[in-house]
């Protein structure tokens, strides 16, 4: 029998706009010719004004989700928005020890809004982060976890502290730096590598989504980590660059 092709799968909320979560889960996943299961915690109807309101999904809609999905093809996990600590014990439940997660550690939109009740930071720490392979974090994750870092130098200081902190790899998205948005990836054995981005003519959303979907996509095609990053970087800086407006934003086009 063959054997099905090597698959991510995207835990994460839907926005209404098409710009972030599963439809960038989607896109990316798409552009680079990897299998992506969906499962999906919450429902976000937004626009350029923000989040209006988050519906999360059913607990036993949500556990129906992960029982449909292929978990013998995946081979890595992205968490994004799961908005409720409920929902992520059920995805504990659920999802096989053998995967290593990517975690995104959506806390707000970019547009404006939470995009998580209170309690699950710490959920996400206590129950999650010892699950994840690598863990994403943009200026304001950062601070809610530890603390913020103003620049390049700060974030070459806090990376291989968190990593060492959480034991996985973490990288410190510098999308909301001055300058050059420059990415800092420290590893659990200490060392810490640079990727450098591009901005475009305008903020585009998605951005953080796009990029943890594709390092998972670069683990499932068998890259190593830093392999990975570097991939999911240069497809970043070119949907950057090739982004086009949306009802809430511009849109990354890989």
């Amino acid at each position: 029998m063959t054997q099905p092709p090597r698959s991510i799968i995207c835990v994460g909320g839907l926005d209404t706009s098409g710009g972030a979560g599963a439809a960038a889960d989607i896109r990316i996943a798409a552009a680079l010719r990897v299998p992506c299961q969906i499962a999906l915690a919450a429902l976000a109807p937004q626009d350029a004004a923000g989040v209006h309101q988050v519906f999360p999904i059913p607990a036993g809609a949500f556990r129906a989700q992960l029982r449909s999905l292929n978990w013998q093809s995946a081979a890595a996990l992205k968490l994004g928005m799961i908005y409720l600590p409920e929902l992520l014990v059920i995805l504990l439940e659920e999802a096989p020890p053998r995967l290593s997660w990517i975690i995104d550690p959506v806390l707000s939109a970019s547009s404006g809004g939470a995009l998580a009740v209170p309690g699950l930071e710490d959920a996400m720490e206590a129950r999650a982060f010892p699950r994840a392979g690598l863990i994403t974090m943009n200026r304001d994750e950062a601070a809610h976890y530890a603390r913020d870092f103003p620049d390049l130098t700060a974030a070459r200081e806090l990376a291989p502290q968190l990593a060492k902190r959480f034991d996985c790899a973490v990288l410190l998205k510098g999308g909301h730096l001055e300058g050059e948005p420059v990415d800092v990836l420290a590893e659990t054995e200490g060392r810490v590598l640079e990727f450098p981005g591009r901005r475009g003519g305008v903020a585009c959303r998605g951005t953080g989504c796009a990029l943890s979907t594709a390092v998972a996509c670069g683990l499932a095609a068998g890259r190593t980590l830093p392999e990975a990053v570097a991939k999911a970087k240069e497809l970043i800086n070119r949907a950057v660059e090739g982004a086009y407006p949306g009802p809430a934003g511009a849109i990354t086009a890989p």
